[in-house]
């Protein structure tokens, strides 16, 4: 079977090709495979330089999400950028595409980053309940600064090649970027200088502004990321980025990253994330998500009712689901939490959802969590009516 990472030879310079449909997402062959091209990079005496480069439209997707399921196998990726980082040999980017997550982890840890036109760049690690965890919240800082750092961590979103090279993270554009890259990298091995390294970047300096944004971000994170876990350790990322070294810096995003990695809210996200894609299946075969969604509010409301029956404030149970994370129109925030009244609305959500279940309403339980989250207001990070039903004792919060 053909290996996901390929090497050749352009004179004295290794190209490194990743090709790993449909997005050269970071499997554990991926990681292994770049790991042997630092090898074959380093033992050849007559190579000078390396291009990282990939098949397809994607440079490289991120992660492969798969593998959070089972064991964590060596090498990490962290382990990967530092041993391309750290290479004595210029290594470049060749960024064709989107580079997403670890995938800008990849292109970071490169010595130069050539990208495409039509390339971006994102940090969507929110998205799943984690940050960057391969070096990227200690040198996208160092290179861009700390308020778009942030920006991008905690917002998703993804960056034209054009806006990612005036802001100092890919270095030029270009309508063929492999070519240039190995035009390039030619140039740096018939011409040593010292290496151009992200983590010497001094887009944090002077420090105390890079504090001061960090302080405004850190102020706003109950209101714009209400319950969530993961932005906050971004934001104790990026301080660290100002405050330690770049290698304390790093240890400290690798433990930060494995305690993201163990929360239930990382473990709901994922879980939504494969649920949406397995519903489109049941969609066209005629699932109606938004009547499951709508069955599952008139439970939820009958529940509502019930309490107020009970002689429980209308305003207090409102308050109670919203704080907990129920989208509900006209609820205030600032009320303590009762657990009580959560568990009798989504255990009343639950029942209707095992209900759609026996008559053929949902196909399977993916549909009735990815139905209450698009349409009954139930939160994304706590995974949907009937993953939070089995799983959400394991949330303190």
């Amino acid at each position: 079977m053909t290996t996901p990472v390929q090497t050749t030879r352009d004179g004295d310079v290794l190209v490194v090709t990743i090709d790993h449909p449909p997005v050269n997402a970071l499997s554990h062959a991926v990681r292994v495979g770049l790991m042997a091209a630092m090898d074959e990079l380093d033992a050849d005496t007559t190579l000078r330089a390396m291009v990282i480069a990939s098949t397809g439209t994607v440079f490289i997707g991120g992660a492969d999400i798969r593998e959070f399921a089972g064991p964590r196998l060596d090498p990490m990726l962290n382990v990967v950028c530092r041993r391309l980082d750290d290479s004595v040999k210029p290594v470049v980017a060749a960024v064709q595409g989107a580079a997403l997550g670890g995938g800008f982890e990849v292109a970071l840890a490169a010595h130069y980053r050539v990208a495409s036109p039509v390339a971006s760049v994102a940090f969507p690690e929110l998205l799943l309940g984690l940050l960057p965890g391969a070096g990227g919240t200690q040198r996208a800082s160092r290179l861009a600064g700390a308020a778009l750092a942030l920006d991008l961590m905690l917002t998703g979103r993804r960056v034209s090649a054009e806006e990612a090279v005036a802001a100092g993270l890919l270095d030029h554009v270009h309508e063929q970027p492999l070519q240039e890259a190995l035009a390039i990298a030619h140039q740096m091995a018939a011409t040593p200088a010292p290496l151009r390294r992200a983590r010497d970047g001094m887009a944090l300096h002077p420090p105390a502004r890079a504090v001061d944004v960090i302080a405004a971000v850190r102020d706003g994170l109950s209101v714009e990321y209400p319950n969530l876990y993961s932005p906050a350790r971004i934001v104790d990322c990026v301080e660290a980025a100002v405050m330690r070294t770049f290698d304390d810096g790093c240890v400290y995003e690798a433990a930060a990253f494995m305690d993201c990695l163990a929360s239930p809210q990382r473990q709901a996200l994922v879980h939504v994330f494969f649920a949406e894609r397995e519903v489109r299946a049941s969609e066209q075969s005629g699932v109606d998500l938004a009547a499951l969604g709508a069955a599952f509010c008139e439970a939820r409301d009958a529940a509502i009712a019930q309490l107020v029956r009970n002689g429980n404030a209308a305003a207090d149970v409102y308050t109670a689901l919203s704080t907990w994370g129920m989208s509900l129109d006209g609820a205030a925030r600032e009320a303590r939490l009762a657990l009580e009244t959560v568990n009798v609305c989504t255990h009343a959500m639950a029942v209707a959802a095992r209900h759609a279940l026996a008559s053929g309403a949902a196909r399977i339980p993916a549909d009735c969590d990815v139905a209450s989250i698009r349409h009954a207001g139930f939160p994304r990070y706590r995974g949907g009516v009937l993953w939070y039903a089995e799983h959400g004792a394991a949330f303190t919060r």
